[in-house]
């Protein structure tokens, strides 16, 4: 009897010694088809409910993002967002191939870096959709507390252009993510002798998105070789007010803060 017990011991450590080797093997062939196909295990998945859902997407790799699809990290963790039509970068028409800048879970302490990661969130796809959207997006995908005292800035942004009168009514009184804009940039105005009367008068006061504003400022400094290298503030030195004002229209519509 004990030699039968014996043999019973036997054959069930070999079953289960075969079962373990045959668990090796498929792991090794599941992890060689991985390899081939170039996986990374940060890389992110195509959401579910979506063509493709649950295949591994690849940046600049064997696989492609959806057209127009863009990657964000949050904590390290890859997100798509998939943008609208003609949300896409100037020439930009090519599946999407670069990242977002990540945002991490602990609040950077510089200012400028905490400026620079939310302004790099893909905001452009929410643009006139209703207010808290975009937030409830960033919650849903796990984004950090720090991220909070922003999302006024990113309400603003996107609640979509505005008529001129809408813009100066604002303008009236303060309010989170938005600040007071010159239609007529103030300190070359008032430099220049034109009455502060005139540039601090409310037809030239609107009040636009703070990302926006400072979009606005950057540009207005920007040298363009189309303009002899010069910016648009060089070019509109000693120019009178009404054409100024005209400008200043313009550059609200261009940046999408006025219809």
């Amino acid at each position: 009897m004990e030699a039968q017990i014996r043999n019973y011991e036997i054959s069930l450590s070999r079953l289960s010694y075969h079962a373990a080797a045959l668990h090796v093997v498929l792991a090794g062939r599941r992890l060689q088809r991985l390899l081939k196909a170039n996986f990374h295990p940060t890389e992110p998945r195509v959401p579910r409910h979506n063509t493709g859902g649950g295949q591994w997407t690849k940046i600049g790799g064997s696989y492609r993002l959806p057209s127009g699809a863009r990657v964000i990290r949050v904590g390290g963790e890859a997100h798509l967002f998939k943008l609208r039509p003609g949300m896409l970068d100037e020439g930009d028409d090519s599946p999407g191939s670069k990242d977002f800048q990540e945002i991490p879970i602990v609040r950077p302490r510089d200012a400028s870096d905490r400026h620079s990661i939310v302004r790099s969130i893909p905001m452009a796809p929410f643009v006139g959709k209703p207010a808290g959207t975009l937030p409830r997006k960033l919650e849903a995908i796990g984004a950090p507390a720090w991220l909070r005292e922003y999302y006024p800035h990113i309400d603003a942004y996107t609640q979509g252009p505005k008529s001129l009168s809408e813009l100066q009514a604002g303008a009236q009184s303060s309010r989170p993510g938005y600040d007071i804009h010159h239609i007529v940039e103030k300190t070359p105005a008032l430099d220049e002798g034109f009455p502060k009367s005139l540039v601090n008068g409310p037809d030239n006061l609107v009040s636009i998105p703070r990302f926006k504003h400072w979009e606005i400022t950057g540009w207005y400094a920007r040298k363009f070789e189309s303009s002899d290298h010069m910016s648009p503030r060089e070019t509109l030195s000693l120019r009178p007010w009404d054409e100024r004002y005209q400008f200043g229209l313009y550059a609200l519509r261009k940046f999408q803060v006025m219809k």
